[in-house]
C-alpha cells in the first residue's frame, strides 16, 4: 500500500513539473509583413535597471541592450540593426517592452525580455507570430487572374465554336433547302431534287454536307451538261473517297465543263483521286482558274509532277494555286518551276505554306517572282507569311 501511494505521489510531481514546463504562459503578439510590433515588457520601476532583448529561437540572437541609461547595441544580432528601440521615456515607469520596425516573416519566434534591477530579476517570453498576408494575398490575386482567363478564353472559344456550328448548320440547312433536298427521303428523291436544283446555278457550295455518291453523280452531271451553267464548286471537308472523286473527273474532263473555281480543302483525297483530278484538268484545261488542293496529306510530290503538266499545257488559264498542308518537298518546287518556265503567261498567285521546304527550294519559284517575264506575282511559303 505503501509502494502504490509513493508511485501515485511520483506520478502527481511529474504531472506538475510537466506543467510548470510547458505552461503557455507567454505573451503571444501578432504582427503583418513590413509593419511596426511592440513586443509588451514591463517591470517593477527602479533607477538603475538593465534590459536585455534576446530571440530564443535557435540560433538564438541578442535583439537589443540598454544599461547605463542607454542604449548598448554593439552585439546586437546585424539582422536586428536599425530596426529596433525602446520606449526611453518610460523605462523609468517600468515599460521594456521593445518597438521592433519593418518586420519580417525570420523575425517570428520565442523572445526573452531579461529585466535586472537591484531588486530582483525578472523575465518575460513573448511569442511573435508574423503573418504574411502579401504572399497570400498576391497568391490568391493570381489565382483569380489565371482563373478569370481560363473562364474567358474557355467562354470566347466556346461562344465562336457554338456560332460557327450555329453559321454552318443555318448555312448547310440553307443551300439543302435552296437544293430541295430536305423534301425526300429515298436516294432516287434527292438525286432527282439536286439535278433539278443545279440546273441553272452558276455556284454550289456544299461544305461539310457529308453527300452521298449519288450526288456527285448528279455535280459531274451538272458539270457535262450542255449547257453547263455551273462555274464555281466548294466540297470543304466532304471527305471524297476514290469512287467520288472519279465521278468528279468525269465531269471536268467534259468539254462542256466551264467550271473556273474548284475547293477541295481537306476532302482526304487519296494518292489515287489526286492523280486521277490532275488528269481530269490536263484533258480539259482551258476554263478553271482557282484551284484549292489545301490540307490533303496525300497529295505528294508524284502528284504535283502530274499538276506540272496542267500547268505546262498551253491551253491553261490556272491564275490561283493553293497547295498548303499538302507534305511537299522541294520536288515540288522544281516541278513547279519547271512548269511556269514552260508556260508563264497565266499563274499569279502560289501558296505553298506548311510544307517541307526551305530558302534553297523556294529560290528558283522566287526567281520568276522578281522576273519580268512571268506573271507570277505572289508567292508564299512561310508560315509566318
Amino acid at each position: 500500500m505503501k509502494n502504490m501511494n509513493r508511485i501515485i505521489s511520483f506520478m502527481l510531481y511529474g504531472l506538475f513539473l510537466c506543467s510548470s514546463v510547458f505552461s503557455n504562459d507567454d505573451t503571444q503578439v501578432s504582427c503583418q509583413v513590413s509593419k511596426t510590433c511592440i513586443l509588451p515588457c514591463s517591470f517593477t520601476a527602479h533607477d538603475d535597471v538593465v534590459i536585455h532583448w534576446i530571440r530564443e529561437t535557435p540560433p538564438e540572437s541578442l535583439v537589443h541592450s540598454y544599461h547605463h541609461k542607454q542604449d548598448q547595441l554593439g552585439e546586437q544580432h546585424q539582422r536586428f540593426r536599425g530596426r529596433t528601440s525602446l520606449f526611453e521615456d518610460q523605462i523609468s515607469r517600468g515599460n521594456a517592452s521593445l518597438l521592433l520596425r519593418g518586420v519580417k516573416v525570420q523575425d517570428q519566434g520565442r523572445y526573452l525580455c531579461n529585466v535586472s534591477t537591484v531588486t530582483g530579476n525578472k523575465k518575460n517570453f513573448i511569442n511573435l507570430n508574423v503573418n504574411d498576408w502579401t504572399g497570400v494575398i498576391v497568391g490568391v490575386v493570381v489565382g483569380v487572374l489565371l482563373l478569370l482567363v481560363v473562364v474567358l478564353v474557355t467562354g470566347v472559344v466556346g461562344y465562336k465554336h457554338r456560332k460557327r456550328r450555329r453559321r454552318n448548320k443555318r448555312y448547310k440547312d440553307t443551300v439543302l433547302d435552296q437544293l430541295g433536298m430536305k423534301k425526300h427521303d429515298s436516294t432516287e428523291g434527292l438525286k432527282q431534287s439536286l439535278i433539278s436544283a443545279m440546273k441553272d446555278r452558276t455556284e454550289v457550295e456544299l461544305a461539310e454536307c457529308k453527300l452521298l455518291k449519288t450526288h456527285y453523280e448528279v455535280i459531274a452531271s451538272a458539270l457535262k451538261s450542255d449547257p453547263s451553267h455551273l462555274t464555281k464548286l466548294d466540297l470543304y471537308k466532304s471527305y471524297l473517297e476514290d469512287s467520288g472523286v472519279k465521278l468528279l473527273s468525269d465531269g471536268l474532263e467534259s468539254p462542256n465543263c466551264r467550271l473556273e473555281t474548284l475547293r477541295l480543302v481537306d476532302c482526304r483525297l487519296s494518292e489515287i483521286s489526286c492523280s486521277s483530278l490532275v488528269s481530269a484538268l490536263k484533258s480539259n484545261p482551258s476554263h478553271l482558274k482557282h484551284l484549292n488542293l489545301s490540307w490533303n496529306y496525300n497529295l505528294r510530290d508524284s502528284v504535283v509532277k502530274h499538276l506540272s503538266g496542267f500547268l505546262e499545257s498551253p491551253d491553261c488559264r490556272l491564275e490561283t494555286l493553293i497547295l498548303q498542308w499538302c507534305g511537299l518537298s522541294g520536288i515540288s518546287c522544281s516541278s513547279l518551276a519547271s512548269a511556269l518556265k514552260s508556260n508563264p503567261s497565266h499563274l499569279k498567285h502560289l501558296y505553298l505554306r506548311f510544307n517541307y521546304m526551305h530558302d534553297s527550294d523556294v529560290k528558283q519559284l522566287s526567281d520568276l517572282v522578281e522576273s519580268p517575264d512571268y506573271q507570277l506575282q505572289t508567292l508564299r511559303w512561310r508560315e509566318t507569311e
